[in-house]
């Protein structure tokens, strides 16, 4: 079910925002989001709907939107509806420790540096905070998840 989410989640970047490879695909990826029309957003949210239905049970579309509404209302209260939000960067464990998640980030922050753009992110993991403070995101506020109880870091990136 989650190779399924990340899947989709990569086809969403490529649709609405940047997804970026290595050049060995298998080994890393960076999920950008982009702000978009209110027609675009609303056919996103439908298609997402649709899928999340078509591989979730009613109690997983439940506690999804739950997270994401409860996420979503704490991060409009850091950065503006302007903002790129790094979905998802992910590499390879193996490969971790060689510069590959810098290499993914990078040409989508310096289009963002051009473009005088915020950018934001939500992390669960602590150990990822040092990795997005070299980038230039700082620790904006942390929350804790009511659903599953984890606590995030919401990063921001100022330009």
């Amino acid at each position: 079910m989650l190779a399924k989410y990340f899947d989709y989640s990569i086809q969403e970047g490529r649709e609405l925002g940047r997804c970026i490879h290595l050049a060995d695909e298998a080994r890393g990826v960076a999920v950008w989001l982009l702000p978009q029309s209110p027609e675009v957003e609303s056919q996103a949210s439908e298609r997402k709907r649709t899928f999340l239905q078509a591989t979730l049970n009613i109690e997983g579309c439940a506690n999804y939107y739950r997270i994401i509404e409860f996420m979503s209302a704490k991060s409009a209260t850091l950065v503006d509806e302007a903002a790129w939000y790094l979905s998802i960067v992910a590499v390879d464990p193996a490969a971790q420790g060689q510069g590959l998640g810098r290499k993914l980030l990078q040409p989508t922050i310096a289009e963002a540096d051009r473009a005088g753009v915020t950018c934001y992110l939500e992390t669960f993991g602590q150990r990822n905070l040092s990795f997005y403070q070299r980038l230039g995101f700082a620790p904006a506020a942390r929350f804790t998840e009511p659903t599953t109880g984890a606590e995030y870091t919401v990063m921001v990136r100022f330009n």
